[in-house]
């Protein structure tokens, strides 16, 4: 069982992204949504399993209603991040919000066991920051049709770097 202090760390700043995916207004609706979309979006991608509260992660995630997304790095304790706005059109297009600039990413998403620890596995190129690979569990969905526990979530991350 994580720390308070930890766990409290953990919930604050998801607590945090989630508050700003919240009240952010929407932007226009992207114009596709084939390929590997339902896996894509309203997900949770992170580079690795945390081993400890101090270690870093990075985090990618999509949400498609509305479009907005976020890179971040962070450990338990500190962290940064940066949002922008996205669109499907021959790839994934992102408008980085604080640097106002786009890029044109090609996200490439498999599954399987070539992906472990991982139940899915994204590679992003093209993208202005963070890892080039990410992976995901097929419960760490947000915004969807499946329940997703932030705490039970942060709780079972923590017991596996452990």
């Amino acid at each position: 069982m994580p720390k308070p202090k930890t766990r409290n760390a953990l919930l604050v700043a998801l607590a945090l992204v989630l508050a700003a995916w919240w009240f952010w207004p929407s932007p226009e609706e992207a114009n596709d949504n084939g390929g590997n979309f339902d896996v894509l979006a309203n997900r949770i991608w992170i580079d690795h399993i945390p081993t400890n509260e101090r270690d870093k992660i990075s985090v990618f995630i999509l949400f498609d209603d509305p479009t907005f997304g976020g890179f971040s790095t962070s450990s338990a304790f500190e962290g940064d991040w940066t949002a922008f706005e996205w669109s499907l059109d021959k790839g994934l297009k992102i408008h980085m919000l604080q640097a106002d600039k786009k890029h044109h990413l090609k996200p490439k998403i498999a599954s399987g066991a070539a992906c472990a620890p991982f139940d899915h596995c994204l590679t992003l190129k093209g993208a202005p920051r963070g890892p080039k690979k990410y992976g995901s569990m097929e419960d760490w969905v947000v915004n969807g049709q499946a329940e997703f526990d932030v705490r039970e979530t942060i709780a079972a991350l923590l017991a596996e770097a452990n």
